[in-house]
C-alpha cells in the first residue's frame, strides 16, 4: 500500500488536501483493507463509472441505442486501446469532475490536448 494525497476544490476556489496513508496498490490489498465485498463493491462501482462514460461518448457520436448496447458490452477497459492519446482521453473521463472544478487544469488540459501533446495529459491527470 502506498500514501495518496487527495485535493478537493469546492466552489469559491478553495480546497482542501487530506492524505490516504495505505491506498490499495493492487485487488489484493484492497481485499485486505476492505474486506472481499468492500472491495468488489469498489471495483463495481468504478467499472459502472466506465461503462458510463463508453456509453455517453457512444450517444454523443450519435449511435443508436442497440450500437451503444452492443459496443459497451464488448468494452474492454484498458485493452485494445494501448495510445497515448487513447489514455490521455481515458484518463480526462475518468478525471472530467476533477478537471472541471479547477480552472487552471482545465486550462492545462485543453492546451495539451491542442497541441496533442498526450505526455503532457497524462502527467496532469495520472495520480
Amino acid at each position: 500500500m502506498k500514501q495518496k494525497t487527495f485535493e478537493v476544490k469546492v466552489e469559491g476556489g478553495d480546497s482542501w488536501e487530506f492524505n490516504i496513508n495505505d491506498y490499495p496498490e493492487n485487488f489484493d490489498e484492497a481485499i485486505e483493507k476492505f474486506g472481499p465485498k468492500g472491495a468488489f463493491d469498489i471495483f463495481t462501482s468504478a467499472l459502472d463509472v466506465r461503462y458510463q462514460n463508453a456509453g455517453r461518448e457512444k450517444f454523443r457520436k450519435g449511435k443508436t441505442r442497440e450500437e451503444v448496447e452492443q459496443e459497451v458490452n464488448a468494452y474492454q477497459p484498458g485493452g485494445g486501446r494501448s495510445s497515448k492519446k487513447a489514455m490521455a482521453h481515458d484518463l480526462l473521463m475518468d478525471n472530467a469532475s476533477k478537471v472541471a472544478s479547477d480552472p487552471s487544469l482545465k486550462d492545462d488540459v485543453k492546451k495539451a490536448f491542442a497541441e496533442g501533446d498526450w505526455d503532457t495529459v497524462i502527467n496532469l491527470l495520472s495520480d
